[in-house]
C-alpha cells in the first residue's frame, strides 16, 4: 500500500502535497458528526491561514510547516483505521517503531524536502499522541505546552504545534455542530433481515457496539441506534469541552500569551507581543476566548444544567491549570474577562 505513494519532490507545492496525502488517505471517511473528515482539516487550514504569520526562521518557512502539520496532524494517530497508513517519526530520535505491513514513513516520503521535512516529522511526531504503558494523556497535553529554551527554531517548532493543536482544539469545540445520520440510517435500513453478525460488524464499523453490547441485545432497532449515535457525539462533545477548560486553553493562554507578554519585573506588557513571529497575538487570543465560552455553553447544556453560566465559569476557575492561577498585574485572565462580561 505505502508504495503507491509518491515522495515529495522539490518542484511540487510542500502544503498541497500534504493535503493530497490525506485526501487519499481519509478518502470516504466520515467524522463521528457524519461529515466528510477533509473538511474538518479544510476548516482548521483556514484559520491557520489567518492566525500563522508568513515568516522565516532558519531558513524555513514556519507557515508553510504549520499548515502542513494542520493538514496532516492525524495521520499517524489514525493510520490503523485510513487506507493509506503514513507513520511519522522524530527525525532528532530515529525510527524507533517497527513499520506495519503496507504501512510508510513520512520522513521517507519528504526526504528531498530537506530541513523542512525534518522540521515538519518533527512537529507532527510532537502532536501525535501514542499511547504507551504507564504514559498518562495528561504527560501528552503538558507536552503539547513545553518549548526548548532559547531563540532555537525547535522552540519556533515547539510554538508551532502548540497553535495548530489550539487551533484544532478550538475547531473540535463547537456547540451549534450537530450529528448527520441519514447515511448511516439508510445503511442500516438496508441490514433490516441481516444477521447478528452482519449486525455486530456494522455497531463496531459505526462506533456504537458498547450500546448494543450494554443492553445485550444486538437487534435491529432503528431508534435504539440513532440515540446511540447521538449520545455518543454527546459524550465527545462534552469531553472535548471539559478537557479544553481545564487544560488546553489555560495552557494556551498561559504559555502563548502571557508568558510571552512578561516583563522582568512580573507585569504583562503587550507591546511585547509584536515581536511574536510565528502568529497574530491578537487573533489567538480570540480563538482561545471563544474556545473557552463555547466549551462553556456545552457544558451548561450537558454536565451543568442546573447552574449559570457565571457558576460554571466560577467552577473551571478552580480546576485543572486554572487552578491557583495568580493575579499579573496589566493582564485580565480570559476566564474572569468572560465572568465579567456576563
Amino acid at each position: 500500500m505505502g508504495a503507491t505513494i509518491q515522495p515529495y519532490t522539490p518542484d511540487q507545492d510542500l502544503v498541497l502535497y500534504g493535503r493530497n496525502l490525506v485526501e487519499m488517505a481519509y478518502e470516504g471517511e466520515l467524522r463521528q458528526n457524519g461529515n466528510k473528515v477533509i473538511a474538518h482539516f479544510q476548516e482548521i487550514n483556514e484559520k491557520l491561514e489567518k492566525i500563522l504569520k508568513d515568516s522565516e526562521f532558519a531558513g524555513v518557512n514556519l507557515k508553510e510547516i504549520g499548515l502542513f502539520v494542520g493538514w496532516t496532524h492525524d495521520l499517524d494517530e489514525d493510520h490503523k483505521n485510513l487506507k493509506l497508513k503514513i507513520l511519522v517519526y522524530n527525525p532528532e530520535q530515529g525510527q524507533l517503531r517497527k513499520l506495519p505491513e503496507g504501512a510508510v514513513f513520512l520522513n521517507d516520503l519528504l526526504l528531498a524536502a530537506g530541513d523542512k521535512g525534518r522540521a515538519i516529522c518533527y512537529c507532527l511526531d510532537k502532536i501525535t499522541f501514542k499511547p504507551l504503558p504507564g504514559r498518562h494523556y495528561s504527560t501528552y497535553m503538558d507536552n503539547i505546552f513545553t518549548f526548548e529554551n532559547g531563540k532555537s527554531l525547535k522552540r519556533k517548532l515547539d510554538v508551532l504545534v502548540a497553535v495548530v493543536k489550539t487551533v484544532n482544539r478550538f475547531v473540535n469545540t463547537n456547540p451549534n455542530e450537530r450529528v448527520f445520520i441519514d447515511d448511516t440510517v439508510d445503511e442500516y435500513i438496508k441490514l433490516k433481515n441481516s444477521s447478528e453478525a452482519e449486525l455486530k460488524q456494522f455497531y463496531k464499523d459505526k462506533k456504537v457496539y458498547q450500546f448494543f453490547e450494554g443492553r445485550c441485545d444486538f437487534n435491529y432497532d432503528l431508534n435504539f441506534l440513532i440515540s446511540a449515535i447521538n449520545k455518543r457525539f454527546l459524550i465527545k462533545m462534552e469531553s472535548n469541552a471539559f478537557d479544553n477548560a481545564t487544560h488546553y486553553f489555560p495552557d494556551a493562554e498561559h504559555k502563548l500569551i502571557i508568558n510571552r507578554g512578561m516583563t522582568e519585573n512580573g507585569k504583562f506588557d503587550m507591546n511585547k507581543m509584536s515581536n511574536t513571529i510565528t502568529f497574530d497575538y491578537h487573533l489567538m487570543r480570540e480563538f482561545i476566548k471563544q474556545g473557552f465560552l463555547n466549551s462553556v455553553i456545552i457544558l451548561e447544556r450537558t454536565m451543568f444544567p442546573n447552574h449559570t453560566r457565571k457558576e460554571i465559569i466560577e467552577f473551571f476557575m478552580r480546576t485543572g491549570s486554572n487552578r491557583g492561577a495568580q493575579h499579573i498585574e496589566g493582564y485580565t485572565s480570559i476566564l474572569q474577562e468572560l465572568h465579567n462580561e456576563i
